[in-house]
């Protein structure tokens, strides 16, 4: 007889708690992650921030309110490697659309598959990894958030105390992704109120959807306190920084909250026709999704017959009003002008409702709906498949073109950024008199042509954009071993004041760089 290994029981605990389908799923979704951003997980490619942080270990998170990230940062050994940061984060990533599909019972494998491409491949997930240095730390955040939406949702205590903690702890990270525990609770009533959960219960749906708020709120509450008594600890105690608001949040002033609803149905509307990240062909995408999701509200409503039940038509009136508006929530916590790609990740979730509709609608319903023969059901299923999942595949189709197409900027702006100050280094080193020593100051903002038309994506550069980043002095240092000794301000202002400067031309004209009072002044630009 055989004995079973001592690693015979975690093996039946993982089995046990993960079935074989999310166990695919997160398989699947890992993979995609890879295949969708290995572009930049094989490279160094550099932005403002991330050549800043790249041995960062987040210390600035407190003064951001985000107090857990400076502790997530060691999950990746507090240094930022983008292979060890994609790999973790792809996890995290892997793990948030399997408690998706999870909340939304998706187990058959190509509209899985399809929905986890859509979420892993969609430009906010771009964008944050474009920032590597915190690319774990905030897709852990957006887990987090999915996972406290899903905790909620099963209703028992502990799960919801567990699912406050989650909302703190996402926030504590970034506080962005509350809003897509939101807009999951949100997305999760309108499925169930197209499933008939409330027919007779209007009572039951408006406790319930207190519930989640009041889950919300706590998760809130819990942040906020935590905040305070960080700031407040006496050796950690710091001050809110004014970035992004972040210093004034949750002062608001309710004409202001009315300005900032009316601007959160207006943007999410400009994000999906006038956004110049998409190509031509993505608001056509959007309208055919949206139709696709009008008829199988349509066919859900009339083949289950709540169209006849007041109670439903008003549920689902509140929930189509209100879902807009908490999927672009973001814009009720900040203002317009502080928002950007990495904060609207919920954006995507209107994008995924034909596969989270479409895997409701049964071959019963279809039967209701025609006579009752079963071939003309088959066909009909066929054909409202095979739409459905080709309507998904274009949206992930579309995100992974912009991710690579990302990358690709990324690399030609390293590239060119690196040539034009290797350039520019070798004439301040062949300068008369120039020693380890001497002082050197870069003045003005230098103007470049693009090498590549903009991508119009959050954390990617242009050339120029580049070369005048605040982190430039780190990039001449950490990749060009260029360590300069930079003239003061009071040299600086007084080279800047001289009228030998003040006829110099810009660079890379012949004398745009002179050694001026012992400086060696680099005018980059007026």
């Amino acid at each position: 007889m055989g004995i079973d290994s001592l690693f015979v029981l975690p093996q039946k605990l993982v089995e046990r708690l993960f079935p074989r389908e999310y166990r695919r799923i997160f398989a699947i979704s890992f993979a995609l992650t890879l295949l969708t951003h290995l572009y930049l997980f094989t490279n160094l490619f550099i932005n403002h921030d991330n050549i800043n942080g790249i041995f960062d270990n987040c210390s600035f998170g407190l003064s951001s309110g985000r107090w857990l990230l400076q502790a997530a940062t060691k999950l990746a050994g507090g240094f930022s490697s983008p292979w060890l940061d994609g790999i973790i984060a792809a996890s995290f990533l892997a793990a948030a659309c399997t408690v998706f599909a999870a909340v939304f019972h998706i187990h058959h494998l190509l509209p899985a598959c399809l929905l986890s491409l859509c979420m892993v491949a969609f430009p906010t997930v771009t964008s944050i990894f474009t920032y590597m240095f915190t690319s774990s730390q905030y897709i852990l955040a957006l887990l987090l958030s999915v996972l406290a939406a899903w905790l909620f949702h099963r209703q028992g205590f502990v799960g919801s105390l567990l699912g406050v903690l989650c909302i703190a702890c996402s926030m504590g990270l970034y506080q962005a992704f509350f809003c897509l525990a939101a807009a999951v609770l949100v997305l999760i009533m309108l499925a169930e109120v197209c499933e008939g959960r409330w027919r007779e219960d209007l009572k039951g749906f408006f406790v319930t959807g207190l519930r989640y708020l009041a889950c919300l709120a706590l998760g809130v509450i819990l942040y906020l306190v935590i905040t305070k008594l960080c700031l407040c600890h006496p050796y950690t105690g710091t001050a809110l920084v004014d970035y992004q608001g972040i210093s004034s949040m949750g002062q608001i002033t309710v004409p202001v909250l009315l300005q900032r609803i009316k601007e959160a149905y207006r943007t999410l509307f400009l994000y999906y026709f006038r956004n110049p990240m998409y190509p031509d062909l993505f608001p056509v995408l959007v309208i055919i999704g949206l139709l696709v999701d009008a008829v199988l509200v349509g066919l859900l409503f009339w083949a289950r017959q709540l169209y006849k039940n007041m109670a439903s038509l008003l549920q689902l009136t509140i929930l189509l009003v209100l879902f807009p508006l908490v999927c672009n929530s973001i814009y009720l916590m900040a203002d317009t002008k502080t928002v950007h790609n990495l904060m609207v990740y919920p954006a995507l979730l209107p994008l995924l409702l034909p596969v989270i509709l479409g895997n409701q609608v049964t071959m019963q319903d279809l039967s209701i709906l025609i006579k009752p023969d079963r071939q003309y059901t088959y066909t009909l299923a066929a054909l409202l498949a095979c739409g459905i999942l080709l309507i998904q595949a274009a949206f992930g189709h579309q995100f992974f073109i912009i991710a690579n197409r990302a990358y690709t900027y990324m690399d030609l702006t390293y590239e060119s950024t690196y040539a034009y100050l290797t350039r520019l280094t070798a004439k301040i080193e062949l300068q008369e008199g120039y020693t380890p020593d001497t002082h050197v100051a870069f003045l003005g903002n230098a103007t470049q042509p693009p090498v590549a038309p903009d991508v119009h994506v959050t954390g990617v550069l242009t050339t120029e954009s580049a070369i005048n980043m605040y982190s430039r002095y780190k990039f001449l240092h950490y990749f060009m071993s260029s360590s300069y000794h930079y003239a003061s301000q009071e040299e600086v202002e007084a080279v800047k004041a001289s009228l030998e400067f003040q006829q110099m031309p810009c660079y890379p004209a012949e004398g745009s760089i002179r050694t001026i009072d012992g400086v060696i002044a680099v005018k980059l630009g007026e």
